[in-house]
């Protein structure tokens, strides 16, 4: 392991326990946020792996999992209380 896999991954714990609220509150981030915030993590997840650091690559595959069971509870979240998730596009252009 070289350094640099290392500080890739230890930043990625850091996010993974950051996100761990997130996915136990009531509140979530916009699918716009969710959506491609766990595709580029995938996308560096696969690199990190290419690179040869398999501990940035895992930690990092954790944490873009993680955008997805929030993408996933926010479209629960929005299909329940009746919300065209399309329109909530625009609800998050207001704010």
């Amino acid at each position: 392991m070289v350094w640099q896999d290392l500080v890739f991954a230890l930043g990625s714990i850091v996010f993974i326990i950051a996100l761990v609220p997130t996915i136990f509150s009531g509140k979530k981030p916009s699918i716009w946020t969710s959506v491609p915030t766990c595709l580029v993590l995938y996308a560096f997840a696969l690199t990190y792996l290419e690179m040869g650091f398999e501990f940035a690559a895992a930690t990092t595959f954790v944490s873009a999992t993680l955008w997805d069971i929030i993408a996933i509870q926010t479209l629960y979240l929005l299909e329940v209380e009746g919300i065209n998730w399309e329109k909530e596009e625009e609800n998050h252009r207001a704010i």
